[in-house]
Formats: C-alpha cells, sequence, structure tokens
C-alpha cells in the first residue's frame, strides 16, 4: 500500500491496473483507505506473525511485528485488573500485543511502520462530519480485521481448491525493510523511531533516539506465489478435500492457465457428482 504497485514489466493487463489503482503508495491509499474490499486483503490475525520486519544492511533482523508472544497482552490485562480493583497506578499501554490491527494498522501517524499515511488518505480534503479521514480509515481496516475473524478457519465440508506456489512468480510473504546501518548502537529500538518523510515508493526516512536519521528501503518479495498471495504464509492454510497446488501463472491472469482451468473443471465434476439427485 505505502510503496504503490510494482511495475508490471511488460504485462499489458498489469500496467493498466497499476495505471488505475496507483504506481504510488501516494496513489493507492487513496483507494485503499476508502474501500471495504481491498482492506479485507490485509494480513489478519490468523496470518503467521512477524510478517513486517526491518533488517541491516548485513540482513540481521532487527524488528518483526507482529510480535509472536503473547505476554505483553496478558500482562497488561493483569496489571489493569489491579488498578481497577486495587487502585494501583494506570499501566500504560504495551507497545505491542501480537495483533496486526494493534501492532501495525491503527498506529498514530508518526509511527514510521504504520499502513497508512494520514495526508494521502484523503487526497480531495473531503470534510466529514464529526470523524477525521485517517480515523474513518482505521475504522474500517478494524471492520475487516472482525470480519476476518468471523470467518476464521470456516470451510464448506466440500471444498476445491487451487493455488500459486511459483519460485519464480515471487509475492510478499513478509514485507522486509533494510535500515542503512550495519548495527543499532546508539539507534535505539526500531519501534522508537519516529517518522521524517516517505516517498510512496517503498523508501521512508526515520529518526532515531540518537536523534541522527536513518533510511529504510522497502526489500523485492522472496516468497514462492502468484505474484499477488504468498503460498506457504497463506495460500496453502486453505482446508479443503482436494487442495491444488500449482506454478505457471500470475494471479490476474490465473484462469487463462490450463492447469487452473483443468483443476476448476475437475472440482466441478467431483462437486455436482455429490448432488443427491444425480444418483437417483
Amino acid at each position: 500500500v505505502r510503496a504503490g504497485f510494482e511495475d508490471a514489466k511488460g504485462n499489458l493487463m498489469g500496467a493498466i491496473e497499476r495505471a488505475v489503482i496507483g504506481k504510488t503508495g501516494k496513489e493507492v491509499t487513496a483507494v485503499f483507505a476508502n474501500a471495504p474490499g481491498p482492506l479485507e486483503l490485509l494480513p489478519s490475525a490468523s496470518y503467521p506473525r512477524g510478517w513486517l520486519r526491518v533488517q541491516t544492511s548485513e540482513y540481521r533482523q532487527v524488528m518483526a511485528l507482529p510480535i509472536a508472544s503473547d505476554e505483553p497482552l496478558k500482562t497488561y490485562r493483569s496489571e489493569m485488573q489491579l488498578h481497577k480493583t486495587l487502585g494501583t497506578t494506570r499501566p500504560a499501554a504495551p507497545v505491542a500485543v501480537g495483533d496486526p490491527l494493534y501492532d501495525i494498522y491503527a498506529r498514530e501517524p508518526d509511527a514510521w511502520w504504520r499502513l497508512l499515511n494520514p495526508e494521502w488518505v484523503n487526497p480531495a480534503n473531503k470534510k466529514y462530519e464529526g470523524y477525521n479521514p485517517y480515523g474513518l480509515a482505521t475504522k474500517r481496516i478494524a471492520e475487516a480485521q472482525s470480519f476476518h475473524r468471523n470467518i476464521q478457519g470456516l470451510y464448506h465440508p466440500t471444498t476445491y481448491a487451487s493455488y500459486g506456489a511459483d519460485p519464480y512468480q515471487k509475492a510478499f510473504g513478509a514485507v522486509t525493510y533494510r535500515v542503512n546501518a550495519t548495527g543499532l548502537k546508539g539507534f535505539g529500538d526500531p519501534l522508537s523511531w519516529r517518522l521524517i518523510s516517505e516517498d510512496g515508493e517503498g523508501r521512508i526516512v526515520v529518526r532515531a533516539e540518537n536523534r541522527h536519521t536513518l533510511q529504510l528501503r522497502l526489500e523485492p518479495p522472496i516468497d514462492a506465489g502468484d505474484q499477488t498471495v504468498p503460498s506457504d504464509a497463506s495460500a496453502s492454510r486453505v482446508r479443503g478435500t482436494v487442495v491444488f497446488r500449482q506454478s505457471g501463472y500470475e494471479h490476474q491472469n490465473s484462469y487463462n492457465n490450463d492447469k487452473v482451468l483443468a483443476s476448476l473443471l475437475y472440482s466441478l465434476v467431483k462437486i455436482a457428482n455429490t448432488a443427491p439427485w444425480w444418483k437417483s
């Protein structure tokens, strides 16, 4: 979202989509933040944690969100209960709790890792009575995440599916930013860095604890998939009667692929054969 859509690299349909939906984060955010459909494509709480990462220039990982541990949330809830019952000091809210909505999507505007740039959400400067556009966008994200929780693990008992798991069709199983520093001594925790600027094409400038500026750059995707959906982190988790793991196509053009069409025809026939009237 923040870096826009990748160059289509000779794919005409991809080039058209990129021109319509947005080449940069500024263009994409204006559409994405105001439409429930795209927001439902964001990783949910059931997605493997730690998918937003920071690595040093020497490829050492120094941050991963949502955090893997549930302990900060458990501790906060325990201390909050003591605050309510015994009047102890109100605990400070944890920095991260292991949920993408809290850890990433709904962060304060100056958190460099937040999903949406508030300045890009409402380019027309439309007035909303009693609301601000950024608040409305985060509310839509929360609703999309709630939708995912409600359908988590729900599959029809007769489910047939296919997905791309092609190592040559890279997808973002994780979003990794590389910082221009070999180590973080003196720079502090990446979660303490404050945003200075971003260019909408994957480059972010932050101010570290020691007041020095650092640059982060979005790394290209490295996970097998179909250029859109990563196979291991997402598509392969579908539970079905039969699931076809395939290669040789990108997401948008999947139904132009013979293997996809063959698996679709097979699935339709198998599902049709479960109809009781068919056997009578």
